[in-house]
């Protein structure tokens, strides 16, 4: 099977790059999984589930948003935040998002900016729950 190069980057480090057979990942426009030889594309990376997939065995991650590009059978996301399932304390995540939750009731004093951030950030912690309790051993 060919295989493809891949690099996943965030602002902090560079979490994984080697040669892999299929990453699937959640987009704005949906989940799509890229294999080797992809047509190119840029695609808006949205909070959720990354597989990446190397001699049929999953690496689970969980992503806080970003941009995948595909060019030359190379594949770039360049991430917010990228954790391994196993690196969430879940007990974290799942306080803050429900902290989050009680903080969005209040959406008639909270300007527009303030509000889309906190979704954002709920949404991400969301994605960080969803992965470690699919994945964790």
């Amino acid at each position: 099977m060919a295989k493809l190069n891949f690099k996943l980057i965030t602002p902090a480090r560079i979490v994984l790059e080697e040669q892999v057979d299929e990453v699937v990942a959640d987009t704005k426009n949906g989940q799509i999984t890229i294999l080797a030889r992809h047509t190119p594309l840029v695609s808006i990376l949205k909070p959720g589930e990354l597989i990446i997939r190397t001699d049929k065995k999953d690496k689970p991650l969980a992503v806080a948003g970003g941009i995948i590009e595909m060019f030359d059978n190379t594949l770039v996301i360049l991430a917010d935040t990228a954790e391994h399932a196993d690196e969430i304390d879940l007990e974290r995540a799942e306080k803050r998002a429900k902290d989050l939750v009680e903080k969005l009731k209040d959406k008639e004093r909270l300007d527009i900016n303030t509000y889309k951030n906190l979704e954002y950030m709920l949404e991400r912690d969301r994605a960080r729950i969803g992965v470690s309790k699919k994945w964790r051993k």
